[in-house]
Formats: C-alpha cells, sequence, structure tokens
C-alpha cells in the first residue's frame, strides 16, 4: 500500500510541477511582451514598424507552438486509444469526441484506410496519402499539418492535423479535421493586434484564410484583394492601399513547420500615432487580451491532460466490472514478479471462475449474467487486502495476486473469496440464485515467467472444476505442464 501511495504521491507532484512550469513559463512570454511594449513606444517610426512586425514573428511562434502541441497531443492519445489489432467504430469515434476532431481518417501501416468519419464503406482500404501531402508526410513519420483541403467522405473544406503513431502493429497514421477558428488560436488572432482597425489572418499556401480575426473564412483575395495582391510581391513588410482609400501597413511571415502564413495588417494612422497614447491604454488592453488567449491556452492544456488521464482509465479498466482489465492484470504480473525477484517477497496468485456461468445467462439473460459478473467481482475484492490486485482476465474469469503472501496466506485468500461469493445468494429480481466460483493457485517461484505462473494456477483451476466446483485447489508442482497432467493438493476445501 505505501509503494501505491508513494506512486500516487509521485504523480499527484508531476502534474504541480508540469502546471508550475506552464505558469511560469507564460508569466515570462508576458513579463518579455510587455518589456518589448515598453521599448517600442520610446521608438521611433522605424520602431514602430519593427515592433509591428516582431508581434507578427512573435504572433508566427505561439501558433507553431500550438500547431505542435495538437499533433503531440493527438499522437499521445492514439498512442492510447487506437492500439489495438482493429479498431472499432465506436473507438474512433470516443477518439474523436475527446480530441474534438471533425472528418477524420485512420490509415494501416501499409497506408490503408483503416476508417473515416464520416464513414464511408466505399473508402475502406484506399490508399488516400498520395492526395494530401499531409498525410504522405506523416506516412514518412513526420507530423504534419494540411492547408485547407476536401475532406476523404464528404469533400468538406478542411484544415488536418496527420501524426504517425507506434503500435504493436505497426505504424499508423491519424489525422483530423479541427477548426482553428473557434479554438485558442481564433481567440489569439482576435485578440493580438491593440489597434482599433488591425486585422489578422491565417492564410495557407493557396490563399484561402484559415482563420482570421474577423472571423471570416474564405480565398484571401475574395476578402481583401488589395492585401492579396501586395503579398504577391513577396516582402516581408510593406503597405498598400485599401478600398476605402486607406494606406494600411501589413506585415507577413511563415509558421514553422506549416505551409501557414500569418497576415497581419493596420491603418498606418493608427500604426504612427503618438507614442504617449499608445503608453497609455494600448499596451494594457493588448496585454489583457493576451492574458486572456494565454488563459484559453491553459485552459486547453488542463482539458488536454484530463482527457489523456480518462483515455488512459479506459485502456486499462474493464468496463462492466470497472477492475482493472486484461492488459492491466498482465502488467501488474510482469511488476510483482519482477519485484519477486529482485527482492525475494513471497507472491500468490488466484485464478478463479464462476461455476455454470451459462446457466446463469440461460435462465436470467445477459443482463442478469452481467449483474452477476459486477456482484461476483465486488465481493470479491471486498474480501481481499486493499493492496492484492484483483483484474478481470476475460468472460467468467478473474485473477488475484497477492504480494508479501505466503502458501498459508494464498489459501486463506482463496477460501475468502469461494466463500465471499457462495456464502448469500444472488438478487436476480423476482429470483435469488447461489453463484458459487472455483479456485486455483500458485505461488510464484524464481524459474517463473508471467506464462508460466498463469499456467500453473490456471491448471489448478482446472482440477478445482473437474473435482466438483465450489473449492479451493493450489499447485503443487513448480512446473506447468498440461493441465490434466499436473498434479495439485487440495489445501482447502468448500464449506460444508
Amino acid at each position: 500500500m505505501s509503494a501505491a501511495v508513494g506512486a500516487a504521491e509521485r504523480i499527484r507532484i508531476r502534474r504541480w510541477v508540469v502546471r508550475g512550469a506552464s505558469c511560469v513559463a507564460f508569466l515570462a512570454l508576458l513579463g518579455g511582451l510587455t518589456a518589448a511594449e515598453v521599448s517600442a513606444q520610446v521608438g521611433t517610426r522605424e520602431d514602430l514598424i519593427q515592433r509591428f512586425a516582431v508581434r507578427d514573428t512573435a504572433g508566427a511562434s505561439f501558433l507553431q507552438s500550438y500547431t505542435s502541441y495538437i499533433l503531440v497531443r493527438e499522437r499521445m492519445l492514439a498512442e492510447q486509444a487506437l492500439d489495438t489489432p482493429t479498431v472499432s467504430q465506436a473507438q474512433f469515434t470516443s477518439f474523436r469526441n475527446v480530441f474534438g476532431f471533425g472528418p477524420s481518417v485512420l490509415l494501416d501501416a501499409a497506408g490503408d484506410l483503416l476508417d473515416v468519419a464520416p464513414y464511408k464503406a466505399s473508402l475502406i482500404g484506399t490508399q488516400l496519402a498520395p492526395y494530401y501531402a499531409h498525410l504522405s508526410s506523416a506516412e514518412a513519420g513526420i507530423p504534419a499539418v494540411s492547408n485547407v483541403v476536401a475532406s476523404a467522405a464528404d469533400h468538406l473544406p478542411v484544415v488536418a492535423f496527420a501524426t504517425p503513431f507506434d503500435t504493436p502493429f505497426g505504424r499508423r497514421v491519424v489525422s483530423g479535421a479541427y477548426d482553428l477558428q473557434t479554438k485558442p488560436m481564433g481567440i489569439y488572432l482576435h485578440h493580438m493586434l491593440p489597434y482599433r482597425d488591425g486585422a489578422a489572418y491565417l492564410v495557407d499556401a493557396h490563399g484561402w484564410v484559415i482563420a482570421s480575426s474577423s472571423e471570416h473564412s474564405a480565398p484571401l483575395a475574395a476578402l481583401v484583394p488589395p492585401l492579396a495582391t501586395a503579398l504577391g510581391r513577396s516582402v516581408a513588410v510593406g503597405d498598400y492601399v485599401s478600398s476605402h482609400g486607406v494606406t494600411r501597413a501589413y506585415a507577413v511571415v511563415s509558421v514553422a513547420s506549416t505551409p501557414w502564413r500569418l497576415v497581419v495588417t493596420v491603418p498606418q494612422t493608427e500604426l504612427y500615432q503618438p507614442i504617449s497614447l499608445l503608453s497609455t491604454l494600448l499596451p494594457w488592453l493588448f496585454l489583457g487580451a493576451f492574458a486572456f488567449a494565454g488563459g484559453a491556452v491553459l485552459l486547453l492544456l488542463v482539458q488536454a491532460r484530463e482527457a489523456r488521464a480518462t483515455a488512459d482509465r479506459a485502456a486499462h479498466t474493464d468496463e462492466l466490472t470497472q477492475l482493472p482489465n486484461r492488459r492491466a492484470t498482465q502488467e501488474a504480473i510482469r511488476k510483482m514478479l519482477a519485484d519477486h525477484r529482485r527482492y525475494g517477497t513471497e507472491l500468490g496468485l488466484l485464478i478463479f471462475d464462476v461455476d455454470r456461468f451459462k446457466e446463469v445467462n440461460d435462465a436470467f439473460g445477459h443482463s442478469g449474467g452481467d449483474g452477476a459478473l459486477r456482484e461476483v467481482a465486488r465481493r470479491a475484492k471486498e474480501s481481499l487486502r486493499i493492496n492484492d490486485h484483483v483484474g478481470r482476465w476475460g468472460g467468467e474469469e478473474f485473477v488475484v495476486l497477492t504480494p508479501h503472501t505466503d502458501r498459508s496466506g494464498l489459501i486463506t485468500a482463496a477460501e475468502r473469496v469461494r466463500e465471499a461469493v457462495a456464502r448469500k445468494a444472488f438478487d436476480m429480481g423476482d429470483h435469488a440464485t447461489v453463484v458459487t466460483v472455483s479456485v486455483g493457485g500458485a505461488m510464484a517461484t524464481a524459474e517463473d515467467d508471467p506464462d508460466r505462473l498463469v499456467a500453473r494456477a490456471d491448471a489448478a483451476l482446472y482440477t478445482a472444476k473437474e473435482t466438483g466446483r465450489d473449492r479451493c485447489i493450489i499447485a503443487t508442482q513448480l512446473t506447468a505442464p498440461a493441465p490434466s497432467s499436473l498434479p495439485v493438493e487440495r489445501e482447502s476445501m468448500p464449506a460444508g
């Protein structure tokens, strides 16, 4: 129990360290922007132009960092939720809902389409990467974002985030559409400029506006034709005359690791207005807006960590009984066996199986059978120590690990489980029925690996079933031959 408490404490400390580091980094960035603002207020006309350009560069840096964060988070969540041999529609839908994706695709190690949302059966098994640069990049192992492209299933214009992730079945690629206008990226663009008539546009390589401070999404040539023409001159900082005859300054910078550009523009009359005005209200409005945008990003980070924790719990918990599932139990066996070899601590393993479970299902239906399994799990867990591991192995079969327990203690634990299940009839609505379990167990030895230890306990369980059920059998042999030939010793018998 102390080890579990220590692990929980370490996890809690790590969470606070990450949160503290995020807050310090944000405050440091905010402080740096404040210093840059004060410095710009005492500059000349060229200083103002430079500050305007630097603001664009800082904005592009923020957008690149946010894009990288989305891709990293996408990979981590995909590794947890989509690493099974086959991926069901429910798994893929759950992944998309947790992440907030729109239209999405999942490719296997060969680049064939495993799943698509919205679902379109005719696309399954096809090769999409040749038609999408961001998918080709992800297949090569490099996370990537797209220009505005047509989604695979319904051909709607989307911006997609594609990332490769490793599974036991080879590298896969997941890509999902993300509405940047309604996310913190759009909030940031709306607040990044301290000018009343300033505007910011995130534009893809083809001139399509992905997100903007004015919440428009269309080709830049249709929204602001003079600005689109000016950008064609390939000048990082310049000016143009708007359709209303107003001369506006603009700055453009590429967003690293993406095909996008960030464009900001403001009337020259606002850019060059007296410094005294800028030194009062506008800087604080900017900093307050940036603080708001930063707070939104930090909130997103917290939500991402919670989503990751939820996905991790789902990957290691049996949905029906809320016990650790087979995957989590296998990990526990490996860890406890390693501790057994390293420190010489005693370790026992029990496998128990519900007797005649098919008859329960036949008599009370699958819902009744599910209820019986939940009750068996509850009674077994309550009958054991807090540091004993109880997990669902599959079907009506469960596994118990009893660390720091000798052979006598293992027998006691087995009897507790058996008696806890059998001592009181199960309430099945209008009827009650007695449910029993058979228990097989084995003590870990230096020669055991996880498969050998489980096999010996399983052989003892087989003998318990063959010799009458509702009883506990503990294996005495160190090796693990076939169950029918394994010598066992009846260490305890059912009550009555």
